[in-house]
């Protein structure tokens, strides 16, 4: 590449995702493989310069999924490409990307992704008002993978930067004018992410560790 900027990489495990934009044009998906003998080695790339992108992206990877939020994309409408490994081990790109479609008065979607096995988040910016100096609430969008498909089946208020682990979801969110910690906890009898315990002011957190019950 002659200009890689907004680089974003993720790692799980033996894989790892690298998303870069080549100066202002050509946007690129990459994939390794760690190997034992040669370490970290290119193993897919894609192309996606058919994206109206501005600014970077926001990546995760885990087992056979990949996320790829490009919230700049479509006059900062936002969307998120999908990658799935098949069995022979090779990355594909899904045909269909998500959308915002349900979504009213939104933007920046793709701007924060998580997966942890069948479970994914993504993170939109609604009702933004223009000035970066004013901050909303956003959305924690979820997604649950069935028949190899992702479909969203929970949403709550939320705000970057977001991550899950297992079933627990921390997230920012706005509470008055103060940022606070929240942590939501899948539960069977709901069907739903719940509140895990009151929210924590974000200025007495030093690291929260969203593994643990």
């Amino acid at each position: 590449l002659d200009d890689p900027r907004y680089i974003t990489m993720e790692v799980d495990e033996k894989s790892m995702i690298l998303v870069v934009q080549d100066g202002g044009g050509a946007i690129f998906v990459m994939f390794y493989k760690w190997t034992s003998n040669e370490g970290w080695q290119l193993d897919r790339r894609f192309d996606l310069s058919n994206l109206s992108v501005e600014g970077g992206a926001a990546a995760a990877i885990s087992g056979n999924a990949a996320f790829v939020g490009f919230p700049g994309a479509d006059k900062e409408i936002g969307t998120v490409v999908v990658f799935h490994q098949d069995q022979a081990g090779i990355w594909e790109k899904v045909n269909d990307p998500f959308s915002l479609k349900g979504i009213a008065q939104a933007l920046w979607f793709g701007y924060d992704v998580g997966i942890d096995g069948n479970l994914a988040i993504v993170a939109a910016q609604i009702n933004w008002s223009g000035n970066p100096n004013i901050l909303w609430n956003g959305k924690i969008l979820v997604f649950r993978r069935e028949s190899n498909q992702w479909v969203q089946f929970d949403m709550f208020a939320g705000m970057c930067p977001c991550s899950i682990a297992g079933d627990v979801i921390v997230s920012l969110k706005l509470d008055g004018d103060k940022q606070v910690v929240q942590l939501y906890k899948y539960t069977a009898d709901t069907g739903a992410f719940v509140p895990l315990q009151k929210p924590i002011p974000s200025g007495y957190v030093n690291q929260v560790d969203s593994s643990r019950d």
